[in-house]
């Protein structure tokens, strides 16, 4: 297994990043699709990037398809505001949400964002902390991940050097 690491500046500065195909089709929100169609923003407002932009798109899924207890226009408008769930730029990512795509579900938390269709080629990029779906696409809207950049390699190479 290999480990990939990404640059804090992603498709800013589509060389310093591990991505394969990374920065080839650049969207808005420092997000880029990969040649095979995977969705990944590197910063960014959680909701916004969810639905791309898409404000008419996110409230019928809020009021109409997201599972929650009990919706409310305070709750709506949060949701969508700039910065009340923003990407830690260069630590998190989101990832996939495009039709027929595979994301994290209920359950998936530590699991990897991974590469490959191998022993031989398969490679981690990220971590999973969280998922986001609905009643009709359940954990189909895409991924939250703690990416492994420079900063976390040090820290693992360093726990390592230290452990006895």
């Amino acid at each position: 297994m290999n480990w990939g690491w990404v640059s804090g500046r992603g498709a800013r500065d589509p060389a310093r990043s591990s991505f394969p195909g990374f920065g080839h089709f650049t969207l808005s929100s420092d997000c880029a699709v990969f040649a095979v169609k995977h969705r990944v923003c590197l910063s960014g407002d959680w909701y916004p990037l969810l639905f791309n932009n898409d404000h008419a798109a996110f409230e019928n899924w809020y009021w109409l398809d997201a599972s929650l207890a009990a919706p409310s226009d305070e709750e709506e408008a949060a949701w969508w505001a700039p910065g009340t769930f923003m990407l830690e730029p260069g630590y998190e990512l989101l990832a996939g949400g495009l039709p027929g795509e595979s994301v994290s579900c209920w359950g998936d938390s530590g699991g990897p964002l991974a590469l490959g269709n191998s022993a031989a080629n398969f490679t981690v990029y990220g971590v999973s902390f969280a998922g986001e779906g609905s009643i009709s696409r359940n954990c189909g809207l895409g991924g939250g991940y703690a990416v492994l950049n420079d900063e976390m390699l040090a820290f693992v190479q360093s726990a390592i050097a230290a452990a006895p």
